[in-house]
């Protein structure tokens, strides 16, 4: 996927049907239709007459009373189509930043990736999909103030065609943009396409760190399988777990209230010295990362993290220091030191059990949506430690 890549709508059509009735009323009704070979996702958009979204409802929904101009619901339904990849534009009305994902819901709110506000699917909409729904507001009304009766088609695929041959594109005309992280959701499985590397599913508020970390341990073992040196591995994912441990503890920073005292240290927590973040985590915010490990395991993960200190701060040449915390009697100061694959390889592995620990206790401070995790369950992949 190219970063930042202009991606048309897949097209679609909305039909009015206007009709005079025998005592002078104007009424009509909308639908949506598609006939291009490529395939669409459309989204049905709840409009007052001035194009203003309202709601988010399934394309058969109807008002409860009949579309009457003076005896109305006030509202009618029209379309929104998504890109030639099948994905939705949105654009958070706090934050204003905006990302893709596969679909608008109308059951449950989405949520911003960057800030987690939580709401409905349409307060999330984008200024241009704004302008696009207000056209289509202008040219129902034109019709219904016409004298004409009959059939008023606003057809997408052909203002697309017009644009492929040349023409200007009209100032209604949206595309989305593709952004630089795709990832599908490991608990409830919805696509998302943010901006930078971390965030939340926009469907169920999940956040995506651990399957970044997945990701870069999969890259890691890859490059080990391959030849590379065990040292430059273990340095490498504790740069992963750095990276999206920081992260995590940033949120926690951004959306708890805490005292400013708290808030400096958990500003200063940092992902290379195990004891100490692992005790800071678990006084700040409650979360255990070494949670059900074994005294074993607990040493074993110390050690490796000074063993990182040691390739990456001294050349790998051992210091009195690496010998006194890590309790490590194999070696002695001044030695170089050698890790094998299969060292690296199990710490690899703790690095993601740690990752998971962090981020189930980062969601137990800040939810995820249970109803579309329940209606997204088809998808849905659990994780388990």
């Amino acid at each position: 996927m190219t970063d930042f890549k202009e991606l048309a709508p897949c097209g679609g059509t909305f039909t009015l049907n206007v009709q005079t009735t025998e005592d002078g009323r104007r009424v009509f009704q909308t639908g949506i239709s598609h006939s291009s070979p490529t395939g669409a996702a459309i989204c049905a958009v709840v409009c007052d007459y001035g194009g203003n979204p309202l709601q988010i409802v399934l394309p058969t929904w109807q008002p409860d009373l009949a579309d009457e101009i003076g005896e109305s619901s006030g509202v009618f339904t029209t379309f929104l189509p998504s890109d030639t990849e099948l994905r939705f534009g949105h654009e958070c009305p706090r934050c204003k930043k905006y990302w893709r994902s596969e679909g608008m819901p109308h059951m449950w709110p989405l949520s911003c990736p960057y800030c987690r506000l939580i709401q409905p699917s349409h307060i999330f909409l984008t200024s241009a999909h704004r302008k696009f729904l207000e056209e289509i507001a202008r040219q129902l009304n034109a019709a219904i103030e016409s004298d004409d009766d009959g059939d008023f088609d606003f057809s997408l695929d052909e203002i697309t065609q017009r644009i492929q041959e040349g023409e200007e594109p009209p100032s209604f005309y949206y595309r989305e943009v593709s952004q630089q992280e795709q990832f599908n959701c490991s608990l409830c499985g919805s696509f998302n396409d943010i901006l930078g590397r971390f965030g939340y599913c926009s469907s169920c508020g999940y956040r995506n760190n651990v399957e970044w970390v997945d990701k870069e341990v999969k890259r890691i073992k890859d490059n080990l399988d391959s030849g590379g040196a065990p040292s430059d591995g273990i340095k490498a994912v504790v740069s992963a777990l750095e990276g999206a441990g920081r992260d995590i503890v940033s949120q926690l920073v951004r959306t708890v209230p805490m005292t400013q005292k708290r808030k400096k240290r958990a500003n200063e927590i940092r992902f290379h010295e195990f004891d100490r973040f692992n005790r800071e985590l678990a006084d700040i915010f409650d979360i255990n990362v070494s949670q059900n490990f074994s005294d074993e395991e607990i040493s074993f993960i110390s050690r490796m993290f000074l063993r990182r200190h040691v390739y990456e701060h001294l050349g790998g040449i051992v210091d009195e220091r690496y010998v006194q915390k890590s309790a490590d009697s194999n070696v002695r100061v001044g030695q170089l030191l050698r890790d094998s694959k299969v060292n690296t390889l199990r710490f690899a592995d703790k690095i993601i059990e740690i990752m998971v620990r962090l981020q189930e206790g980062f969601h137990e401070i800040l939810p995820v949506n249970g109803t579309a995790i329940q209606i997204l369950a088809p998808k849905k992949v659990k994780r388990q430690v």
